[in-house]
């Protein structure tokens, strides 16, 4: 959850390497759980937004750290985890796995949604990751995928 300062607080220290944040003020129901082994991406990418960046401006210097080398990317295998929808009633699940620069070559999965299996998001990236579960609520599922781009990006 974000303070008054706007960084982030806890709400409540869990036990596990699961790291949630609750649903805001938007419209619709969105909670997300990361495990740990984002390592310093997610920090950098937050950081940078706290500091005014757009999104994709915070992306593109998380990006450019990575290339540098002075950022590490997310462990391969992390695992991400997005309940969203109209209401907490209706949300749908999502389950994301960090792989780090995979390509839809290597991995054999398509770079769009699919309605019935798994498909892979920001391919060659160092934001590469496996999609398995419906697009988060709000977001075009036409969207610019093979691009890494949401819409507002």
């Amino acid at each position: 959850m974000t303070g008054p300062d706007g960084r982030q607080r806890v709400i409540r220290a869990g036990r596990t390497a699961l790291t949630c944040t609750p649903d805001g003020p938007e419209p619709g129901f969105s909670v997300t759980c990361i495990n740990g082994g984002t390592g310093n991406v997610i920090a950098a990418y937050t950081g940078h937004l706290e500091r005014g960046a757009s999104i994709p401006e915070a992306w593109d210097a998380v990006n450019a750290a990575i290339e540098a080398g002075t950022l590490t990317t997310a462990t391969p295998g992390t695992l991400i985890f997005i309940q969203s929808g109209p209401s907490r009633a209706e949300a749908a699940h999502l389950a994301v796995t960090l792989v780090p620069y995979a390509t839809a070559e290597a991995t054999g999965l398509p770079t769009r949604p699919t309605a019935d299996r798994a498909w892979l998001m920001c391919p060659g990236t160092a934001r590469a990751h496996i999609m398995l579960g419906q697009v988060p609520y709000g977001i075009d599922p036409n969207a610019g995928w093979e691009r890494c781009l949401l819409p507002g990006q």
